[in-house]
């Protein structure tokens, strides 16, 4: 088989994976909602310009530039929808650059099949987090890795020098700390193969130092945690472990030209991209503090452990042995295989782990003991064959090693956005032990070549079962913006009803903790533009202050409260405290209340809420026939028919609705005393109108209890959501 058919082979999986990225970001929805603060502060600064200043971000300007000038290129706006695309783009791409790195490095198709999907299954953490800038930062560290070997094979390290230093710098410029681990993982890289005559040992000793004391720099504020230390010391052993393979290579020769390239590269799309930040409304006070300053103090404010796995700090330092016996004898036949061997137990219990009864978490164990035997996945088996394609494991390792730092202090998705080049270097690895045994045992190719590729069909034949289950269990969430996601019908019913009512009774709206897709959703604008998810935390008193002269001066105003998360961070010792949380308590009152959300308005006011059923008993009927009355928003689109769904069970489809139901309308404004047996008799479809009031016959369940497992959804045209009912909460 010609290289042209191998790589068809390895790249035959992308439209499948096109299709279970798209399904998966598509049914997901996050109630700490960080994608809808990432698309407000996008369109804030697209309107407002002065990002830092004015606009609250978090992240760095590079990643404003890059998105608002991909939308105004292509003339769209950011929402749940675009927002969605932009981040399959970005998964399908850091994927595919992984399988083609193992590709280029190892010229097998089954090794760069299982770098694919593996990446891939591993990025899935993407689906929770749509928009986020780690998305971006994982595409450019994927392409940084993928450039930088392509350079290394090519026997160009000048190429490599400027190359990862501008991409360095970009993923600085969206999150500080991820770029600055691609920026000194590429210089110690550099350094390891610098000649620079009797100052070579000198300046190896300081790239040694450097990487077995940055995890203890980086972690010295919060060392007083359990699990800091531990962090510490693994990421320390495993840098050595990595910069030994490394400087292993005297063949290797880097000039001092090359990192004065490095430097040049990264000096220069700093530049650029400060450049358009001053002239899109930043100061260079505003810059410093977004870039540099604010990040510092982060860890400080949120912090997230590892759970560690049993015995890391001991495998890392066995694989700290290991990689100093091979320095010591690197051509013992006896060591390489034993390292060998060493690759296939860990290549095999990596996919047992990945049993869909096993339940752990891939990025867990990359983190755990993938990055402590990095070094060892690097190791060149087979000494002076093919020294430029040795080297790019070695490059991976240290790569590997580095941004797994991206998981202190908050090892949520950092974690899997650190260590998703492990997969690669697992495949590299297993690849070079097969080629290694490959003397005395011919068929050991093919067996390793049926178990990737059976990796890659578990994989698949697993993210397929689980696409497939939340697109049928998935309805329309119907809002502005995010009318293709698709959610179960209790969440979807919760968030439609809670954004009407947000947009019927609100001209500002705010939310505790920050959920601001309801912002787009009630299209009403926040108070101020200083929004974040966790500004309780974040925004100082001054601007707490603001906001709430804002609100003060709002006719209307009114928040969305998500009490869950409030508990869940009361219970990990982030109390949620501050003037704004005192005057969001104190000045309003709970006027709805549907699962994890409540509508809150300023005291005084009440309210009648649209979507939300009242139970009239019909006596004239057996008991549990019931009418059933609500009022509800203009949908602007014709209804067709009505179901009923129990959340708790698999949900109907809308061409067969659970029930037959008698429906009557009539004016939402019918006065209070007008009982809904009165309203006019109507029949569906049901025109387009303005707001109605609905009433309609149900054989349900008596008990309140038990009706408040059901949904009412009215649908339109090829079933897509027009409006949801369901039965509120009692409010104490």
């Amino acid at each position: 088989m010609n290289s042209r058919w191998h790589i068809l082979a390895w790249l035959l999986p992308l439209p499948l994976l096109c299709w279970i990225g798209h399904g998966l970001l598509f049914t997901s929805f996050m109630l700490y909602d960080d994608e809808g603060y990432i698309l407000l502060s996008l369109r804030n600064f697209s309107a407002h310009g002065g990002l830092y200043d004015r606009v609250y971000s978090q992240y760095g300007p590079f990643f404003y530039a890059a998105l608002d000038g991909i939308s105004s290129l292509l003339r769209f706006e950011w929402n749940n929808t675009s927002g969605r695309w932009f981040t399959l783009f970005n998964w399908l791409g850091a994927s595919s650059f992984c399988g083609l790195l193992v590709w280029r490095a190892a010229r097998s198709w089954p090794a760069a099949l299982y770098a694919l999907v593996g990446s891939f299954s591993l990025l899935w953490i993407m689906l929770q987090e749509p928009v986020h800038p780690g998305g971006l930062i994982t595409l450019l560290v994927a392409l940084a890795a993928w450039a930088g070997a392509e350079a290394i094979l090519a026997d160009r390290p000048e190429r490599l020098a400027w190359l990862c230093g501008g991409l360095g710098a970009l993923v600085a410029l969206t999150k500080i700390n991820a770029g600055a681990f691609l920026v000194l993982s590429t210089g110690l890289w550099l350094l390891t193969g610098l000649r620079v005559g009797r100052a070579t040992d000198a300046v190896r000793l300081v790239a040694f130092a450097t990487a077995a004391l940055l995890p203890f720099v980086l972690m010295r504020s919060l060392m007083d945690r359990p699990w800091v230390p531990t962090y510490a010391l693994l990421a320390a052993i495993s840098g050595l472990s990595a910069m030994l393979v490394c400087s292993h290579d005297p063949t290797r020769v880097n000039r001092s030209r090359d990192l004065l390239l490095f430097a040049g590269a990264g000096v220069l799309a700093t530049t650029l991209v400060a450049v358009w930040s001053l002239a899109t409304g930043t100061t260079l006070l505003g810059l410093l503090h977004g870039v540099v300053l604010d990040p510092l103090r982060h860890p400080g404010i949120y912090a997230f452990p590892v759970r560690w796995r049993p015995a890391v700090v001991p495998v890392a330092i066995a694989g700290l042995a290991l990689v100093c016996a091979w320095r010591w004898r690197p051509h013992a036949r006896s060591l390489l295989t034993a390292i060998a061997l060493l690759r296939f137990v860990v290549a095999g219990g990596f996919a047992v782990a990945l049993l869909p009864w096993i339940g752990t978490s891939q990025a867990a164990l990359a983190l755990c003991y993938g990055v402590p035997l990095a070094a060892l996945f690097a190791v060149p088996l087979r000494p002076g064959e093919n020294p430029r394609e040795s080297r790019v494991p070695a490059w991976l390792a240290i790569l590997l090693v580095l941004q797994a730092l991206q998981a202190f202090p908050i090892a949520g998705s950092q974690l899997n956005w650190g260590t998703f080049l492990w997969v690669s270097l697992l495949a590299l690895g297993v690849a070079d032990a097969v080629a290694f045994f490959r003397i005395r045992t011919p068929r050991g190719a093919l067996f390793a070549s049926i178990f990737a590729c059976a990796f890659a069909a578990l994989q698949l034949a697993q993210l397929v079962r689980v696409t497939r289950e939340r697109e049928a269990d998935g309805f329309s969430l119907a809002l502005p913006g995010a009318q293709e996601v698709r959610l179960p019908a209790a969440i979807a019913s919760a968030l439609h009803v809670m954004s009407v009512n947000a947009r019927a009774h609100s001209d500002v709206l705010f939310s505790l903790p920050g959920a601001f897709s309801y912002n787009l959703w009630a299209e009403r604008p926040a108070p101020t533009l200083r929004n974040v998810t966790h500004w309780f935390s974040l925004l100082p008193e001054s601007e707490q202050l603001e906001i709430i002269e804002s609100l003060n001066a709002a006719e209307r105003p009114a928040f969305v409260l998500q009490r869950p998360q409030l508990v869940y961070l009361a219970e990990n010792g982030f109390p949620v405290r501050g003037p704004l949380v005192g005057h969001l308590r104190h000045d309003y009152h709970e006027v709805l209340r549907l699962d994890a959300y409540s509508l809150w308005v300023r005291k005084g006011r009440a309210i009648r809420p649209f979507g939300i059923l009242e139970r009239i008993p019909r006596h004239d009927a057996e008991d549990g026939n019931w009418r059933l009355t609500a009022r509800i928003a203009p949908g602007g689109e014709e209804i067709l028919g009505i179901e009923v769904m129990d959340t708790r069970l698999p949900a109907p489809s809308p061409a067969t609705p659970a029930r037959s139901l008698n429906l009557a309308a009539g004016g939402a404004d019918d006065p209070e005393g007008r009982p809904a047996t009165d309203l006019p008799t109507a029949t569906f479809p049901l025109p387009p109108a303005d707001a109605c009031r609905i009433a309609f016959d149900w054989d349900g369940p008596a008990g309140a209890d038990e009706a408040r497992h059901h949904v009412f959804r009215l649908y339109g045209r090829g079933g897509r959501t027009v409006a949801y009912a369901r039965f509120a909460e009692p409010i104490p």
